[in-house]
């Protein structure tokens, strides 16, 4: 497909929101949605005739700077509280059972040439005024559970990461 021009959305105007709050500390964030289908095969059938609809599930992890240990525990404190419909763990969880909203906002910035022609003295096929455009994407992913942290640590001078494993029940 040829293509048009444009540019393409890029991780520099990415914002990641938890519970209304920007995280700004996020390096990248992946996730995966799979919906699980069964075939279903008639009598004497050799190929399937129909296929069932499974489960589905939302899996990901972000990836955030380290600042201090579990950071994000100040974004899930002020989620809905589903713990009490869980039975109890022994000791004290390092990651909440809560559920949070992670919204991840894409924005795309580029440059559109406006013609000058309306003005005297202006080469209409030469002179071009560039303004700004911007179109957004917006991904909400509802009922995030955070499942799993670990850190990353490299003997150099990168920074140190906490990535937080998370099931979702749906993308918006």
């Amino acid at each position: 497909m040829p293509s048009t021009g444009e540019r393409y959305f890029n991780g520099m105007n990415t914002s990641v929101w938890i519970n209304g709050k920007q995280v700004v500390e996020v390096v990248s964030i992946d996730y995966t949605e799979t919906k699980q289908k069964m075939p279903i095969h008639g009598y004497k059938s050799i190929t399937w005739d129909s296929v069932l609809q499974g489960e589905s599930i939302i899996q990901g992890i972000m990836t955030v700077n380290f600042e201090q240990t579990l950071k994000l525990k100040e974004f899930i404190s002020l989620s809905l509280d589903v713990d009490k419909y869980s039975p109890a763990l022994k000791g004290a969880p390092s990651l909440s059972r809560r559920e949070v909203s992670l919204i991840i906002a894409y924005e795309k910035q580029e440059l559109k040439a406006e013609e000058l022609s309306n003005f005297i003295g202006w080469n209409a096929t030469t002179d071009k005024r560039y303004n700004s455009v911007a179109s957004a994407k917006v991904i909400e992913l509802k009922g995030v559970v955070f499942t799993n942290m670990q850190q990353s640590i490299v003997p150099d001078s990168s920074n140190i990461l906490e990535h937080y494993n998370f099931i979702a029940r749906e993308i918006v």
